[in-house]
C-alpha cells in the first residue's frame, strides 16, 4: 500500500490534521507555536490523509521536522520512513544545508528510525518537556524530560560558510570528528 501514498503540500483551504499532530505532539498549544510558520505536508492513501509532517524554517540555513506522525493503524508499513525521505528532498530543493528533528531521549523506536534514515545525534536539551509543556507527558509509564536532537547535513560546506568562524572554538569534539571525519564533506 506505501506504493500507493502520495504526499503533498497541505493546501491553506484545507483543515488542518490535529489528530494527527496530536499523536506527535501532546499538547495544542505547543502545536500552535509552530504550526502557521510551518509547510505543512499530509501522505494520503486512496484520498484519505493517513500521516502528515510539519516543516519549520528554523533560518536561511536550516529547517526543522516539528512534528511527523502516522496514523497508528497505518504505522510499521514504511510510511514514516517515506516521510522522512520527503522532508530531506523538499528541505535541499528549498535551499536548506541542514534537517533537524528531535525526539524525546527515551524515544527507542524513533531513535532507531532516525539514526537508519542518516540523522546524526547532535544535541540533548536537558528538561526540555519540564520547560515548554504545561504538564507532565509519560511515555511508557515513564515521564519524559530530555528531548534529544538529530540532523541530516547536506551541504556541509555552505553550513559552514555561513556561520561566523568564532563559533567553531565553542563545537563539542562530536562535531568536529563529524566534519574531519564525515563522507558529506
Amino acid at each position: 500500500m506505501i506504493d500507493q501514498t502520495a504526499i503533498r503540500l497541505l493546501k491553506k483551504t484545507d483543515a488542518i490534521p490535529y489528530e494527527l499532530l496530536l499523536l506527535a505532539d501532546e499538547e495544542m498549544q505547543a502545536i500552535e507555536r509552530y504550526i502557521f510558520q510551518s509547510a505543512i505536508y499530509v501522505a494520503e492513501t486512496g484520498g484519505i490523509v493517513i500521516a502528515v509532517y510539519a516543516l519549520y524554517p528554523i533560518d536561511e540555513h536550516s529547517a526543522e521536522i516539528k512534528a511527523i506522525a502516522v496514523n497508528e493503524a497505518w504505522q510499521n508499513q514504511g510510511i514514516g520512513k517515506l516521510l522522512l525521505k520527503d522532508a530531506e528532498t523538499r528541505a535541499t530543493e528549498q535551499g536548506f544545508c541542514e534537517l533537524i528533528i528531535g525526539t524525546p531521549t527515551i524515544a527507542g523506536k524513533q531513535l532507531a528510525i532516525y539514526k537508519r534514515a542518516g540523522f546524526e545525534l547532535f544535541e540533548i536539551k536537558k528538561g526540555f518537556f519540564l520547560t515548554y509543556y504545561s504538564a507532565p507527558i509519560f511515555e511508557d509509564g515513564v515521564r519524559l524530560t530530555d528531548m534529544v536532537y538529530f540532523g541530516l547535513f547536506f551541504d556541509l560546506v555552505k553550513w559552514l560558510a555561513s556561520y561566523d568562524s568564532r563559533y567553531f572554538l565553542f563545537l563539542p569534539w562530536n562535531c568536529f570528528h563529524f566534519l574531519v571525519f564525515s563522507d558529506k564533506l
